[in-house]
């Protein structure tokens, strides 16, 4: 930004008209620690006065969880086990948060999650599919990108739920152990074939929990494979456990967000023990060029990032465990208490 001297990313839609675009209204009302913060935003045209384009300046945030796997994946390592456990709690903070105001992101992937190699704090971005949920309306069901879309979409649902991000966020924290896509599909038939080999087929209960239409399809019958199968020997069980309670095929039964946070797998950030705080940083750490002033260029996810000097960020790693403490110890001690999850916004927004 010209006044400030703080490094942007900015974000370059087409305004085609046969398409809705509700990113900027959406944005527009997003605050949170865990969601990309929207600056400004300005209209341009293209090669013609009939070619609009809406340029949305977001804070600059210099990589992605994709960057991190594939990084992890160069040194055919595995991701250290407090990265999956720091950005997946981030990633269901802030699925709790949108969804409570009614928003659904559609399109939750690691190539969406940013993240500050310094800090390790995650921002959720990209909210090009993102939508309001209204009961009874309908909705498109070919969205999401193909490793991560919820089963209930390949059924052909169009009043399905929020659910479908928790879906797409069990994808994410599954891949982060694995180091790959746990549902590896070549097309959307393929993808669903992935599902059902470890899922096993799915009942006419949950098909018609997931798309009350297709109560007559007759699939073959597909045994399911023990989830302990699925990851290599030695990972997390409470990792496994809390996986094995999002990827479901009932929308229903998902577990939510917020109830997601206060999981046992994220018993570690609660207590700040040494050995979380040894790790930190250690993906910085071997990046090069993190540090100083960023190139002008293109992200993979098209935006363009500003060649200003960022300014530098106070936020260390263990001042982050204790904020991700501080809040996780409110939220389960009031989770005993609450009936519904909008009587928690107040824990999402103080943190």
């Amino acid at each position: 930004l010209t006044n400030s001297g703080e490094a942007v990313a900015i974000k370059k839609v087409l305004q085609d008209g046969r398409f809705k675009h509700r990113e900027l209204q959406i944005m527009r009302v997003l605050d949170h620690k865990n969601v990309v913060q929207l600056k400004s935003y300005f209209y341009s045209h293209g090669a013609n006065d009939a070619e609009v384009y809406l340029n949305l300046i977001l804070e600059y945030i210099p990589e992605t969880v994709d960057h991190v796997e594939r990084h992890y994946s160069r040194l055919r390592q595995p991701i250290p086990l407090i990265y999956v456990k720091l950005y997946s709690f981030q990633l269901f903070r802030a699925l709790a948060y949108i969804h409570n105001i009614g928003v659904c992101h559609r399109d939750i992937k690691p190539q969406s999650l940013l993240i500050d190699p310094i800090t390790s704090v995650l921002k959720l971005c990209d909210f090009g599919s993102a939508k309001y949920l209204v009961e009874g309306e309908s909705n498109l069901s070919y969205i999401c990108s193909r490793y991560y879309r919820a089963p209930e979409l390949m059924f052909g649902a169009t009043n399905y739920k929020h659910s479908i991000d928790v879906w797409s966020a069990g994808t994410v924290l599954a891949e982060l152990l694995l180091g790959q896509p746990i549902f590896f599909g070549t097309c959307c038939l393929d993808q669903l074939v992935e599902i059902v080999k470890v899922l096993g087929t799915p009942t006419m209960n949950q098909i018609m929990e997931m798309n009350p239409n297709y109560v007559q399809l007759q699939l073959p019958f597909v045994e399911a494979v023990s989830w302990s199968r699925i990851f290599r020997p030695g990972t997390c069980a409470e990792a496994i456990e809390l996986i094995s309670v999002l990827l479901v095929y009932s929308p229903e039964r998902r577990m939510k967000p917020l109830a997601a946070c206060v999981y046992p797998f994220f018993d570690e950030l609660r207590t700040g023990s040494r050995s979380c705080h040894s790790h930190l940083c250690r993906f910085h750490d071997r990046r090069v060029g993190c540090r100083g002033e960023p190139n002008v260029g293109t992200s993979s996810s098209g935006i363009i990032v500003s060649s200003r000097r960022r300014e530098k960020r106070h936020w260390s790693g263990r001042r982050f465990i204790r904020c991700a403490q501080d809040w996780l110890k409110a939220s389960e001690e009031g989770l005993k208490q609450a009936s519904s999850v909008s009587r928690f916004v107040f824990l999402i927004k103080q943190n």
